[in-house]
């Protein structure tokens, strides 16, 4: 175990890469070592066993070397990280960036492999903190946590994965991750065998060659992986052979995607009993979802597939064997709407009873597929002056338009407009409408986000009143269906980030309760930036 800190801890102040060296060789446990110059420093550093905090002091360190990590830290042994700011960095580069093993703790303000991991973390009570970047540049993963290691990072870039978490207890908290190497295999964020990956922002591959990429890949039990921005999945298809997909979850792994995921090949690939996927945003790709052998998929948006061509692709769904279940709460789009392996399943064939309320079900007997039924317009634009009582054949100044059915069956653009006093229009007779906003009140806090909606539009002389006409009717329902899917996402999304904070607070040390104070913060003036569009929904929908 690392050895307790001194009750006279000593401070080793040090200009340039002898000192340090000579610093580094001396300290006693509790120790701290503070710069009085900027220093550039060719050798390893080895923390084991013992506790040292290098205050950076306002300058920086930067340890550069080719042939080995440029940090390692193991057997409980603690380097701490003080006095860093925008331009006081602590910065670690080598053949390997950071390698933290055995019960070893870190932070550091970039961490850089040139030929392997940027940080490469392992074993149980393992923690590395990365402020800013780690990255692989010719090969590697960004991040590598394994056999129950913690690794924070801002950002993580790898040439094969941004992130890689393996094994139970074995997690890592990233803002954005990308794989953007020309690997065999390359994977945005990898979880596997129990492991937990949780990237605030993006998870995105892009490269050009190789037989598998994949914004995100997650299997085995226990595992989890939550995505609060986009996945996305680039590159060459390779004529079918190779998968590009934007979700891959096996053997029991979960994924959550707050954002919209997209790959060139398929968008969702969900396998095996108790593998789920949940997506809050839209589903694309050449093949727009696949569920096989038991796997449950949900999306809240649209699924849409590409056309079908060179004998791959143009699936909206496909879904195959025995309790596997998918839903979509929006349209499914694609040369083949749903197929159950060689059955394909248009629109209209649905059963004529669904065990899901408010859902066209399809099924082969054994997958089931459920689609929201939605009779009513996907997009309503209606504006008035003010709220108003029109007496009969007075004017009327309103603008509605309904344009796109969601089921499919029906499409039409239809406007009404009635400006001029005394004037009636044999589609929207003048009549006596009362037209009231909704008022809506929005509460947010970091820990507490609500929305109240109340009041809807108030018909009145039914028969005459243009509200009434049944070919406007659902326009108060498309408002409050569509804005409560919009904040249904963004509180899932938002509860998400927030029950992963309170995981960073259970680490307790200063350096997480920092890092999850910058994360909150990021998430302020996301859900900030929410409140706005979620007004604008509603003001737009007036």
């Amino acid at each position: 175990m690392a050895q307790a800190a001194t009750l006279n801890a000593a401070t080793h102040p040090v200009a340039n890469s002898a000192q340090l060296s000579a610093a580094l060789s001396t300290f006693a446990s509790g120790d701290v070592i503070q710069l009085t110059a900027n220093i550039t420093h060719n050798t390893r550093i080895n923390i084991s066993g013992k506790i040292v905090t290098i205050n950076l002091n306002g300058f920086s360190l930067t340890v550069d070397c080719s042939d080995e990590y440029g940090l390692r830290v193991r057997n409980k042994g603690e380097l701490r990280l003080t006095g860093a700011s925008a331009s006081a960095k602590f910065n670690v580069k080598g053949r390997g960036g950071v390698n933290a093993e055995s019960g070893g703790k870190a932070a550091v303000s970039n961490a850089t492999g040139t030929h392997d991991n940027g940080v490469n973390a392992s074993d149980a009570g393992t923690e590395v903190v990365v402020w800013e970047k780690a990255s692989a540049e010719i090969a590697g993963a960004g991040v590598v946590a394994d056999f129950g290691a913690a690794v924070r990072v801002s950002d993580a870039e790898g040439h094969s994965y941004g992130v890689y978490a393996n094994g139970a207890g074995s997690k890592v908290i990233a803002g954005e991750t990308k794989s953007t190497g020309d690997s065999t295999h390359n994977y945005g964020a990898y979880g596997g065998d129990g492991a937990e990956v949780t990237v605030y922002g993006n998870a995105t591959v892009s490269n050009s060659i190789g037989n598998g990429r994949y914004g995100v890949w997650a299997t085995g039990a226990g595992t989890k992986v939550t995505v609060g921005g986009n996945v996305t999945s680039t590159g060459d298809i390779n004529s079918g052979t190779a998968d590009t997909d934007g979700v891959q979850a096996y053997a029991g792994a979960e994924v959550s995607v707050a954002g919209d995921v997209t790959g060139s090949y398929c968008g969702v690939r969900a396998v095996d009993a108790g593998s789920k996927v949940t997506v809050d945003g839209s589903v694309s790709g050449k093949s727009g979802l696949y569920a096989y052998a038991g796997a449950e998929v949900s999306v809240t948006g649209d699924v849409t597939g590409g056309s079908a061509g060179g004998g791959y692709g143009g699936y909206g769904v496909e879904a195959r064997d025995a309790n596997t279940k998918v839903t979509v709460d929006g349209t499914v789009g694609g040369t083949y709407y749903i197929t159950f392996d060689s059955i394909t399943k248009t629109i209209n064939d649905h059963e004529p009873t669904s065990t899901k309320s408010g859902y066209h079900e399809y099924t082969d007997g054994s997958a089931k597929v459920w689609v929201r039924i939605v009779n009513i317009p996907k997009t309503v634009n209606f504006t008035t002056t003010t709220p108003q009582t029109v007496p009969q054949g007075g004017a009327a100044n309103y603008n509605i338009t309904t344009s796109g059915m969601v089921d499919g069956n029906y499409s039409s653009s239809t406007q009404w407009n009635s400006n001029a006093a005394g004037t009636t229009s044999t589609s929207a007779p003048a009549g006596r409408v009362h037209l009231a906003k909704a008022d809506f009140q929005f509460k947010l806090s970091l820990f507490n986000l609500s929305v109240i909606a109340n009041g809807d539009d108030k018909n009145q002389t039914a028969g005459n009143d243009v509200l009434s006409r049944s070919s406007l009717r659902g326009t108060k329902q498309s408002r409050k269906y569509y804005n409560a899917l919009f904040i249904t996402g963004l509180l899932r999304k938002l509860a998400t980030c927030l029950s992963k904070i309170n995981q960073c607070v259970a680490f307790g040390t200063e350096a997480m309760t920092e890092m999850r104070d910058v994360i909150a913060r990021q998430l302020v003036v996301e859900a900030i930036q929410s409140k706005r569009c979620i007004l604008d929904c509603f003001a737009s929908s007036q």
